[in-house]
């Protein structure tokens, strides 16, 4: 059985995934809203800070994890 907390982490991953693959899909299907090089920086930077944001998520759980034993 799930507890809140491994339900919560399941589903923010999972919600930060699918941003993730939207924000490429749009960096790679929607040339008509990139004007110039900050458009597509912005999304990469996106993407960078979600990805980041992945592993301050890994990181708090390790520690969580540590500080119950």
């Amino acid at each position: 059985m799930l507890t809140n907390a491994m339900l919560f982490e399941r589903e923010l991953r999972k919600l930060i995934n699918e941003e993730i693959e939207r924000l490429k899909e749009n960096l790679t299907t929607t040339p008509s809203n990139m004007e110039g090089v900050g458009s597509i920086s912005y999304l990469q930077g996106g993407i960078a800070a979600l990805r980041a944001v992945e592993d301050l998520i890994s990181v708090a759980k390790l520690n969580s994890d540590q500080s119950s034993r």
